[in-house]
Order: C-alpha cells, then structure tokens, then sequence
C-alpha cells in the first residue's frame, strides 16, 4: 500500500513550487529571495527522511 502512495503522490509533490530536492536546491531557493525580507518573516526547511518508516514497501 505504501508503495502505490508513493508512486502516487510523486510526480505530484515534486512539481510544486514548493518543493525542495537538496540542500544545494534549498540554498538555490533562498538566495533567490527579494532583499529585504518583511518584518516577521520565518524561513525554515523541514527534511523527511523516511515519510512511512513503519510501512512495509513489499
């Protein structure tokens, strides 16, 4: 099952804009970002390392 949702949902995820591959692609991202940034702005990166660790993927 884990493995029909994540063939399922890939090409989906890594289209959006969103998206972050690498650390190479994040800091590509964030140097891209206009100067100066609003007041109360919060940037931050989230790495899912194993989305379904508990799910066979047999």
């Amino acid at each position: 099952m884990a493995e029909i949702v994540v063939n399922e949902l890939r090409d989906h995820v890594t289209s959006l804009p969103s998206y972050v591959r690498d650390t190479t692609d994040f800091l590509n991202k964030i140097s891209q970002i206009q100067q100066p940034l609003p007041d109360g702005t919060i940037i931050f990166c989230l790495d899912v390392k194993a989305l379904y660790p508990s799910v066979p993927r047999e």
